[in-house]
């Protein structure tokens, strides 16, 4: 081998050496660009975006404890919990649910608002039974259009609409979706 291959060779491993650290150079900088961004928006998504949680949590529950409610209506046991667990969460959430625009009467037997309202049917301080009517400007609508829990009686029951329960629920993502977009702009209802 010939002292100029030795040469040739040396300075092909030098301009190797070279690229390697720039690609280094290159993707530490990067790195150091992306890191930051990513730690921007992680924190931009929790402090800026954050809701009040009083407000959804019992809009999340409420939507939780209802879907839940129409797949185990049937079973009797689990039934009866969950309209208690529904009342209790009512009652404990009264002042959240007037802040989302409902008045409570009665009570707290009676939520409404100009577009659904809830009444429970107490025995001694647990519920028993619910129901959940469509309103029109804050009365009754007529025909009367109500979803009837399971403790009402089969007379009562008939004209139940399991479609009002499903449109309670689509009211609460409503409502949910317009709570954040508040709390996003800062603005006060």
């Amino acid at each position: 081998m010939s002292e100029r291959d030795g040469k040739t060779n040396t300075l092909l491993i030098e301009i190797l050496i070279g690229i390697i650290a720039e690609i280094i150079v290159v993707i530490l900088f990067l790195v150091n660009i992306l890191i930051p961004i990513i730690i921007g928006i992680i924190i931009f998504m929790v402090l800026i975006l954050r809701v009040k949680k009083n407000e959804l949590f019992i809009i999340n529950r409420i939507i939780f404890i209802l879907k839940k409610y129409e797949k185990i209506k049937y079973n009797n046991q689990k039934e009866i919990k969950k309209v208690r667990e529904f009342g209790i969460l009512l009652d404990n959430g009264r002042e959240k649910l007037e802040k989302l625009g409902f008045n409570i009467k009665d009570n707290g037997d009676t939520i409404k608002n100009n577009f659904f309202g809830i009444h429970l049917t107490r025995r001694n301080r647990f519920i028993y039974q619910f129901l959940i009517r469509k309103l029109e400007k804050g009365q009754s609508k007529r025909p009367d259009e109500a979803y009837f829990s399971e403790g009402y009686p089969e007379s009562q029951k008939e004209g139940s609409r399991t479609q009002v329960l499903y449109n309670f629920i689509e009211y609460l993502k409503t409502k949910r979706k317009i709570s954040k977009l508040l709390k996003f702009f800062k603005i006060k209802k």
